[in-house]
């Protein structure tokens, strides 16, 4: 059986009729109140794409709530079952994986949230200060990496990364006699290990 063939005329009122019918189904859908009303609006789009975690292009500011998109993400990657060690030890690795894309200030973040757990694991906690201090140097942040270095001398005094990195902070910051006595620290440490 084959279709009549239509004029040109029925093909024309066929279309008015079909484009009649869409227009009233869409305007059906906004007065039955099932409008989508969280989406992105032309007035909120930037606002809205910068709390999703997938086109995020700055880390979060001191003190601002964490968007809900990437608190759920933050569930699945850091899981609550998780002892304080593991969970740090994954902060730790998310900064350096930053630390080598050069964002710096993701990498701040991420140390600063393993800081944050208070694990009991003294050299842990002793590589968390000490990279978050680089992190902190790359981004000018002279007097943060070296409060940060003191800390992670408290935990372990012979951390050589950590006096290394005190001594550069302490030239940029042009404490000369303080950089001096951190390098005394350093190479007394050396000493004592090539003698041993």
């Amino acid at each position: 059986m084959e279709n009549p063939k239509m004029t040109d005329a029925e093909r024309q009122r066929l279309a008015e009729k079909l484009d009649k019918e869409l227009d009233d189904y869409i305007d059906g859908l906004a007065s039955k109140g099932s409008r989508y009303t969280d989406g992105f609006s032309p007035d909120n789009w930037e606002e809205e794409m910068d709390k999703h975690p997938a086109f995020r292009t700055k880390p979060l500011e001191e003190g601002e709530e964490v968007p809900e998109l990437i608190a759920a993400m933050q569930a699945l990657k850091y899981d609550e079952d998780e002892t304080t060690e593991e969970r740090a030890v994954q902060y730790k690795d998310d900064g350096n994986h930053n630390f080598k894309l050069k964002k710096y200030r993701w990498a701040v973040d991420a140390y600063t949230e393993g800081i944050r757990l208070n694990c009991t694991d003294k050299e842990l906690n002793v590589v968390l200060y000490t990279n978050r201090a680089a992190a902190h140097f790359r981004l000018g942040n002279n007097r943060s990496a070296f409060k940060d270095v003191i800390v992670a001398r408290n935990f372990n005094p012979n951390h050589m990364k950590a006096i290394t990195r005190g001594v550069q902070c302490c030239v940029k910051l042009k404490l000369f006699a303080e950089a001096v006595k951190w390098c005394a620290d350093g190479l007394q440490i050396s000493f004592y290990f090539i003698v041993s």
